[in-house]
């Protein structure tokens, strides 16, 4: 969640402000914080999932390489149609989609 959360905060910064060196922070903040996701994502796959561990991370992985091929594309569209501030959109809406997941696993871990 506080990956999740911080990358939500990266976002924002790139899209309100104007400074460069808050751009800088941003966009460090933004990285730092999605780079602890998909570690996280495979370790609470790998547990809940033990006996089929190695085709969960396949599916993962494939997912992933999706994504990573898809929201460059999508924010360079948004750019090209509209302005890079609004391309910062798509990692924004990342990061609440994430942080929606984080908070439904967190649920769901505490009924159990």
């Amino acid at each position: 969640m506080a990956s999740a959360v911080g990358a939500f905060v990266g976002a924002w910064i790139l899209i309100a402000t104007q400074s460069t060196l808050m751009l800088m922070v941003g966009a460090i903040v933004l990285g730092l914080s999605y780079a602890g996701v998909f570690p996280t994502v495979l370790a609470i796959a790998g547990d809940a999932y033990q006996k089929m561990a190695g085709t969960v991370f396949g599916l993962l992985f494939a997912i992933a390489l999706v994504g990573g091929m898809t929201f460059p594309w999508v924010m360079g569209r948004v750019a090209d149609a509209v302005n890079v501030r609004a391309a910062m959109m798509v990692p924004l809406f990342g990061a609440l989609g994430i942080c929606a997941m984080a908070w439904r696993i967190k649920k769901g871990r505490r009924k159990q």
